[in-house]
């Protein structure tokens, strides 16, 4: 037996190394030989780098392979006709003429005659690899009991759901294994450890993969995830003073002639004075550039007033401002306040030298804050340097830069513990700031500023809850504030807040509220009975506290998602303990869902487009996990993907999925109503979720053709598939009509959603079926640009990167479904 022979042949090898290591190396060229499917298509001149010369001049990297491999020889029993075919594996294992000998060397990408792949030409070879980590994953085979891979138990197991059974031994069947199997390298190097009575989970309805897949499709599968904002791996050079250089601006300021607001919000511009009180806080932060760099070069007050501008118009235009512009004096305020406020001016602009000069700002503020505080502990109390910590994290975290990303996350606590500490979550106890008829212009003028800071201290601890929520959202993060401790009046309505002078403020006031000293309801209040939030519409800010009550209903989502994701189980023969509460909390969050939709309603309030996607986004998550989701998309490699595959299969083919994907849709309505520039940060994170929804939805379509056919035989009812079907167009993105219901409850119709073009009205031939994936993505990416300036040079990076991974996903689902 050749077995016996090898183990007998190198028992004595190891005896006399030295003298025998000439008999040895031919000793390998005969078992090779011996394994190898055809022996007559390998010659035995292909396993020496040099033709017919002396073996014993073989590369010794070489032999350390093989002395490796035959140290441990694997068991191996598999019938032909479920072994991978040479298909199969990548074309580049392998070398010419079937030479196994090149298949163990490394893999270099090339293009034409030879020379190196270019990175966009790698980039397009990599699109297949993924496609084929998708196929892999999906392609049923069916399982048999006597087959298996019994693995030398000194080597790791995968802990693969779909892997083989090995607690049997059979002999060796080597027909239709490719010849670079064999090479340790490819078989257990990708490997992970399993703990010791660790039993491997099967997979459901007896469906299960090859064990030995693609490693190089599984690479690429996470390398999209690498390359996306999601995952970051800190490299030699990431550091805070990189930027440094960016601080500095060669040319004038009319780059920004054609951004910005028309008319001059900040009431002046800021002195030279000023400008110099910038500067000193900025180098104070540079401790390894050259200073007479920066100086030089150091934007003009005429500029830095400008990005202050951009900053203060966006801000205002949002649905939960928190800035007071009336008060604002930008001569007076402090050095970080100003500088975050050019920092977050500066990133949403389309040019990318200014975006460059914002982010290096931020890397300012964010050195010079910790100091501030350090130096004395009463700064952690001041209104502008809170506000400046809560403006650098927003830019970090939005900025489309996993380092800059990582540290916003990082680092949001502190600000969140010093709002804590200070009572800013808890109900103020004092007395309501209200004015009289008869107060005098210097009376009125002291209880309007005394109102406008207690009221941008509960503006600022509302905005903290909402960013804390966009967060968890969006990184699918636990959320760092219970709504249970926030006990904050309702804020105040958005034309009280806006108010130009005192005077202004006090005629506001005295029409909408009245000298009356009754509180406004708190926010656990209005949980319990959302109508009083529309009662009092004209006194409370409705769009800013909808999303507050959104927010906090996410909070119960987050714990259905944890609590339902500790208690599934692959195995269904066992019981689920807890069930019940997982089903109430699903209960709850979709009843006080539906409260707020139908509260709007009663009392005819429009929700306006960031609280609408909100809420549909809430609703989608309470459908779908979005963390299997991006498993399945390869963000954790193969073993994960192939974990969540059944899971979400069984998903596909639920009532659940289909009322998921409608959500989805919604969202893309939403996103649709968004005004030019604004669909960006959370709200482009919630854009891109949706469309992975979608494209989970239409992955399983593969797989679904694939299964036995009783089962693909059976009407849609039964089986299940509805998203296979054909049948009268279904949009997701349009008004909530009988087809849609149709298609909700019956699964009746074949779903779509439907392009956006700017400015005019798309008729049906912009449909896109979610039957085709990579469409769907494209034009869900191509919205998301078109709302952001609509060319490659103005798009924001975070914006850029999550089109791109978009249509990664999209070609490679596209892939999948032609083969």
């Amino acid at each position: 037996m050749p077995t016996a022979i090898t183990k007998a042949f190198f028992v004595s090898a190891q005896k006399v190394r030295l003298s025998l290591l000439h008999l040895e190396l031919h000793g390998l060229v005969w078992l090779v030989q011996t394994l190898s499917c055809d022996s007559s298509n390998v010659p035995s001149t292909s396993f020496t780098p040099h033709g017919d010369s002396d073996p014993m001049m073989l590369d010794p990297l070489v032999v350390g392979q093989w002395q490796r491999y035959t140290e441990a020889p694997p068991s191996v029993m598999l019938d032909a006709d479920q072994l991978p075919t040479t298909h199969t594996f990548d074309h580049g294992n392998q070398g010419p003429g079937g030479d196994m000998l090149s298949s163990a060397m490394p893999e270099l990408e090339v293009g034409p005659c030879g020379s190196p792949a270019r990175p966009e030409e790698s980039e397009r070879m990599d699109e297949l690899p993924f496609a084929d980590f998708l196929r892999q994953i999906m392609t049923p085979t069916p399982f048999n009991g006597s087959r298996h891979v019994d693995i030398n138990p000194f080597q790791p197991h995968s802990r693969d759901l779909l892997d083989f059974n090995g607690d049997q031994s059979l002999g060796i069947d080597l027909n239709g294994f490719a010849a670079n199997l064999f090479m340790p390298d490819q078989l257990f190097l990708s490997s992970t450890a399993r703990i010791d009575g660790d039993e491997r989970p099967r997979a459901t309805d007896g469906y299960t993969t090859p064990g030995n897949i693609l490693r190089k499709s599984v690479h690429v599968g996470q390398q999209a995830f690498r390359d996306s904002i999601w995952l970051w791996t800190p490299a030699l050079g990431d550091h805070a003073g990189t930027e440094n250089a960016n601080l500095s601006l060669s040319f004038d300021h009319n780059l920004l002639n054609d951004e910005g607001p028309e008319t001059d919000l900040t009431q002046g511009q800021l002195s030279l004075p000023t400008r110099d009180r910038i500067l000193s806080m900025v180098l104070g932060t540079c401790k390894d550039t050259s200073p007479s760099l920066i100086v030089t070069c150091f934007p003009s007050p005429e500029l830095l007033t400008k990005l202050v501008n951009i900053c203060l118009f966006d801000h205002l235009r949002g649905d939960s401002p928190w800035i007071h512009r009336a008060t604002l004096n930008v001569n007076e305020e402090a050095p970080e306040f100003l500088a975050a406020m050019v920092s977050t001016g500066a990133t949403i602009c389309e040019a990318s030298e200014i975006r460059k000069l914002g982010f290096a700002f931020q890397e300012a503020v964010r050195l010079a804050l910790p100091d501030k505080f350090e130096a004395d502990n009463r700064n952690t109390r001041e209104l502008r340097l809170l506000q400046a910590y809560a403006m650098h994290l927003d830019v970090s975290l939005w900025s489309g830069d996993r380092r800059k990303m990582e540290i916003a996350e990082s680092f949001a606590l502190p600000l969140i513990t010093m709002m804590r500490r200070s009572g800013s979550f808890r109900r103020n106890r004092q007395s309501q700031i209200v004015p009289r008829p008869e107060d005098d212009e210097a009376a009125t003028d002291a209880k309007w500023r005394k109102w406008v800071e207690a009221e941008s201290f509960k503006r600022l601890a509302l905005y903290l809850f909402l960013r804390d929520t966009q967060t968890s959202m969006s990184l699918l993060d636990q959320p760092l504030i219970s709504f249970a401790e926030i006990t904050l009046d309702l804020p105040f309505s958005r034309e009280l807040w806006m108010a130009g002078s005192s005077s202004e403020w006090k005629s506001v006031y005295l029409t909408t509220v009245g000298e009356t000293q009754d509180r406004h309801p708190t926010f656990r209040h209005c949980l319990h009975d959302i109508g009083s939030i529309f009662r009092l519409k004209h006194i409370v800010d409705v769009q800013m506290t909808l999303a507050v009550i959104l927010s906090s209903i996410w909070a119960l989502i987050w714990q259905y998602r944890k609590l339902k994701e500790a208690l599934t189980l692959h195995d269904k023969r066992v019981p689920h303990n807890n069930s019940l509460t997982v089903n109430s909390l699903h209960q709850e969050s979709l009843h006080l869902m539906q409260h707020v939709s139908l509260n709007a309603t009663e009392w005819q309030v429009d929700m306006n487009a960031p609280a609408t996607l909100l809420r549909q986004l809430c609703l989608m998550h309470l459908h779908v996990s979005l963390e299997d989701v991006q498993l399945l998309a390869g963000k954790e490699g193969e073993e994960e993907a192939r974990r969540v595959f059944p899971l979400l299969s069984e998903w596909t083919d639920s009532a659940e999925s289909r009322q998921a994907i409608f959500h989805a849709g919604q969202v893309l309505r939403a996103a649709k109503q968004y005004s030019k520039r604004t669909l960006r940060e959370a709200s482009a994170v919630a854009v891109y979720q949706a469309s992975l929804v979608l494209w989970a939805y239409a992955i399983p379509y593969k797989s679904a053709v694939l299964r036995n056919t009783a089962q693909a035989t059976c009407p849609p009812s039964q089986s299940g598939s509805s998203h296979v079907q054909n049948g009268q167009s279904v949009r997701l993105d349009a008004d909530d009509g009988p087809e849609v219901q149709r298609f909700l409850v019956l699964g009746k119709g074949s779903p779509c959603i439907r392009r956006w073009v700017e400015g005019d009205e798309a008729g049906p031939d912009q449909d896109v079926p979610l039957a085709d994936p990579d469409a769907v993505m494209n034009a869900i990416a191509e919205l998301l640009r078109k709302k952001n300036g609509g060319n490659e040079r103005s798009t924001l990076p975070l914006i850029a990167n999550l089109s791109k991974l978009m249509k990664s996903l999209g070609t490679a689902a596209a892939a999948v479904r032609k083969k």
